[in-house]
């Protein structure tokens, strides 16, 4: 039976007819029962028995006269057809099937469905239980044209326990936001791509968030906070992201493609809840503009919604949702300049300081209000003016005008000073690092690069066997922001005891298009070239790589080992190399790794010395296509990059002006114009300053807020 062997069955058998269950009630167990029929859970076998049993129900509806598609998954047996008439002829086989394993079908559980008003009136009258939308395998499924999302609201409902126990978890900032992204969200947003939730939605889940953070402090914005966390801590990006996803993963057609094009130009009345829709919704929160054949327009360029690299994805998504942001707190004039703020910068900064400094900058980056000109709203005596100097308070005042202060800001370099004073208020007051004036013209220009192989006749020396070497390099390669890249490939000369340098041919060579550029991806982009130019010829190809990562996927993908997922990091890329290498066969194609940066003097074989030679050539190849591009390219890098520097530079000053300042005020409530302490209430100490649990280090920090006449100090705990 299925292949599984008779002495297998029989001992099978016999432990399924000898297996007892108990029940508990409380601390009290019933006496054993012995089942006749089903499966017991706790049985290792019961996995591949139930596998055997769904097969068996495809099989058995599959016999019948009627069209019908069976889905099953473990217990939940499903099936559609096409004719209404057939529905009852296919349930009662299922419930034949079902008797013949002596098995029960839960009448509660099981109902119909039709897309169709008229199919849905005549399958009530047949006595069946008819609904218009369900939880299908934890997913909110919708049948009809109502907008509704009943299971994804009680999915977010159901996270009030969890919330409450992040709040009072004993763990560090990060380690709290590690289980919003991996268990909160997961949770909420199973089969998200299909449900249309309401804005107010997420924006009770950042309450939940800056709640249990800790973080929900007069002035503070959940926006700001969340988007310097990261792309997947915001609950609406998170869901956009997955809706993305989800439909580059699961709708890879043409039928999907056509559908969302017809959507977006107004050509197909579809109902709102459809997968469709909801991502034409949430491309256009974003600012999106979809046009025909899946493409897509941003501020950047266009790109192909299921075809465009993932990583290059997600980069567009964060960009166009700090512009999101940006609007959220337009209102606040300390926060002009949002839209060009630089999160990726902002928050490698601020995770590589000291726990204590990282809860003083968030604060300061999510707009935790201190300043007497806002606090005097709630205060006893109402007053707006700054305790030291007597001036109107403000965050402005505070930092670059008060006196209290003024050694601090003598400290910063003068050229930088100058600097920041024409930054946005954003930077000076709250610290987010800005990106350059010209960045948006850097990733226009970067993205009118072609990112096709350049088609072009290529003419291979006649050898029974192609040797190409392969070379990606890259300008800068530790700064993403103007990181520049090329590639090249290289026919190398016969083998022979003596290099022919004459023979040596640059088959191509150019830049790599696309805002990402890294050495990796042109590596991968030159094998691509490699490959495709070889492919026409027929013959066997080795390429020669110093690249060992792209030699251990590519012979995972080619060997099957290993399966190509769409969303996965270069994938456009790796799709092409397959398809090519599908067209040349896989037994003609070897990717060989060879030594990288070696000279001909390192090594006493011929063999070896070929390898050098040619692997140099390509190197020098693939640096020169970098640095040939023409002055107005040049000159748009050369502005892009210098005021990226200085921008940084600024950021990161600014961040540890910041802090001090705030330091230099918590000092200051200490000791108190009288020399008195202010002290804390105990029910906001004991909020403060859970006991760390073993094994676990805590820090201590402290944030000045100001209340009427006296400082307060506000602690904070930060692992």
């Amino acid at each position: 039976m299925a292949g599984i062997s008779h002495d297998l069955l029989l001992a099978w058998s016999g432990a399924l007819r000898a297996m007892e269950r108990h029940f508990q009630i409380r601390n009290s167990y019933s006496p054993g029962v012995r089942a006749t029929c089903a499966l017991p859970e706790g049985c290792g076998l019961s996995c591949l028995a139930m596998l055997l049993i769904d097969q068996a129900f495809h099989l058995w509806l599959n016999q019948t006269e009627h069209w019908v598609l069976p889905l099953s998954y473990v217990d939940n047996w499903e099936a559609i057809v096409s004719d209404v008439d057939a529905v009852a002829r296919v349930f009662d086989e299922t419930v034949r099937f079902a008797e013949s394993l002596d098995l029960t079908i839960d009448a509660s559980k099981t109902h119909v469905w039709s897309t169709c008003p008229h199919a849905r009136k005549q399958l009530r009258s047949g006595g069946f239980t008819v609904k218009l939308h369900c939880r299908d395998l934890g997913a909110h499924v919708v049948y009809s044209k109502q907008v509704v999302n009943t299971t994804t609201i009680q999915r977010i409902n159901d996270l009030a326990l969890f919330w409450d126990k992040l709040y009072n978890l004993r763990a560090s900032h990060t380690q709290k936001l590690r289980l919003v992204r991996t268990v909160a969200w997961p949770r909420a947003f199973h089969a998200i791509s299909a449900v249309v939730l309401g804005k107010k939605r997420f924006h009770a889940l950042r309450s939940h968030v800056m709640h249990s953070l800790r973080l929900d402090k007069a002035g503070a914005n959940s926006h700001l906070q969340l988007l310097s966390e990261g792309l997947t801590a915001d609950p609406h990006c998170f869901a956009i992201l997955e809706t993305i996803r989800d439909f580059r993963d699961l709708g890879h057609n043409a039928e999907q493609v056509d559908r969302l094009t017809q959507i977006c130009l107004g050509h197909q009345d579809s109902p709102y809840s459809t997968v469709s829709q909801v991502l034409c919704q949430r491309l256009h929160q974003l600012g999106f503009h979809i046009l025909a054949d899946g493409w897509v327009s941003d501020k950047f360029g266009t790109w192909h919604l299921l075809t465009a690299e993932f990583g290059e994805v997600q980069f567009r998504i964060q960009e166009a949702w700090i512009r999101v942001v940006a609007e959220q707190v337009a209102h606040r004039n300390d926060f002009n300049g949002m839209g060009r703020v630089d999160v990726v910068a902002t928050r490698t900064d601020v995770h590589s300081r000291p726990p204590t400094t990282q809860g003083t900058l968030r604060r300061c980056l999510n707009g935790t209000t201190n300043t007497f000109d806002v606090v005097c709203k709630w205060s006893d005596s109402g007053k707006s003016f700054c305790p030291e100097c007597g001036q109107q308070d403000s965050l402005q005042h505070r930092l670059w005008d008060c006196p209290f202060v003024s050694d601090l800001r003598n400290d910063i370099p003068q050229d930088l000073l100058q600097h920041i004073d024409k930054l946005p208020p954003c930077c000076r007051l709250h610290g987010w690092t800005v990106t350059s004036d010209s960045a948006s013209d850097w990733y226009q220009l970067l993205d009118s690069i072609p990112q096709t192989v350049p088609n072009q006749v290529v003419e291979f020396r006649d050898v029974s066997i192609l040797d190409l070497f392969t070379d990606g390099s890259a300008l800068w390669p530790q700064e993403p922001r103007y990181r520049v890249a090329s590639w090249a490939v290289v026919q190398a000369s016969p083998f022979g005891l003596d290099v022919d340098t004459t023979a040596t041919t640059i088959i191509a060579a150019g830049p790599l298009g696309g805002v990402r550029q890294s050495a990796y991806r042109s590596e991968l982009f030159a094998v691509l070239a490699a490959l495709t130019y070889a492919a026409p010829t027929g013959k066997g190809v080795r390429i020669w790589s110093d690249c060992l990562a792209v030699i251990r996927k590519f012979t995972l993908l080619v060997d099957g080992s290993k399966r190509l997922r769409v969303n996965s990091a270069h994938a456009d890329l790796w799709q092409q190399i397959l398809d090519v290498v599908g067209s040349i066969g896989k037994s003609l194609v070897r990717l060989i790794k060879v030594p990288a940066h070696e000279t001909l003097s390192d090594h006493n074989s011929a063999f070896d010395n070929w390898l050098a030679y040619h692997n140099n050539c390509v190197d020098v190849a693939a640096k020169a296509a970098n640095t040939q591009r023409g002055d107005v390219f040049w000159k748009a890098w050369e502005r892009h990059a210098r005021e990226t520097d200085v921008n940084l530079r600024s950021g990161v000053v600014v961040r540890d002006f910041l802090a001090q300042v705030a330091m230099r005020w918590v000092d200051r409530s200490h000791s108190g114009p009288d020399n008195t302490s202010c002290s804390l209430s105990s029910d906001e100490v004991g909020r403060s300053n859970p006991s760390p649990s073993s094994g676990q280090e805590i820090s201590t920090g402290v944030w000045t807020t100001v209340f009427g006449q006296n400082l307060w100090v506000v602690q904070f705990v930060v692992v």
